[in-house]
This record gives C-alpha cells, sequence and structure tokens, in this order.
C-alpha cells in the first residue's frame, strides 16, 4: 500500500526531523541551545562588539559578503 503525502510528511517531521526537546521547534531555533546554529549571547556580545569597531564602509562590504555568501547571487540595491 503506498503512503499518502499527509503519512509521508508527518513521517519525516516525526522520524528524520522529530521535534526539539528543548524549544519543541521544528526545525530547532537558533536561540536554543540544542540547535546546530545556536546563536550564544556571548557570540551576539562579540560580534557586536566587532561590528561597532567597523566603520560604515567595512561594515557594508561585510553585510554585502555575508548576504552573497547566504543567497549565492550578488547584493544589488
Amino acid at each position: 500500500m503506498w503512503a499518502t503525502q499527509t503519512e509521508r510528511d508527518e513521517h519525516f517531521r516525526q522520524t528524520v526531523t522529530p521535534d526539539c526537546p528543548r524549544c519543541g521547534a521544528n526545525p530547532c531555533y537558533s536561540i536554543c541551545e540544542n540547535s546546530p546554529n545556536y546563536y550564544s549571547p556571548e557570540r551576539e556580545r562579540e560580534d557586536a562588539l566587532f561590528n561597532d569597531s567597523l566603520s560604515y564602509d567595512a561594515w557594508f562590504r561585510e553585510a554585502v559578503a555575508q548576504y552573497e555568501r547566504v543567497h549565492g547571487e550578488a547584493y544589488v540595491s
């Protein structure tokens, strides 16, 4: 017997990517310590201090570079 799309989606959600036991989200939030992308308060503070130390031009170049890494396309303003 073939599984319906709903059954396949439910199996994937519960078995392959279960809800996080700590925050309950699927996928787990970056603010949750269980997330592989966990963004700790310490890291946020260090990033803020680093960004504040940059000139506007240097900060903007970093922001554009990050956008292009994440989206895989050139930034167009």
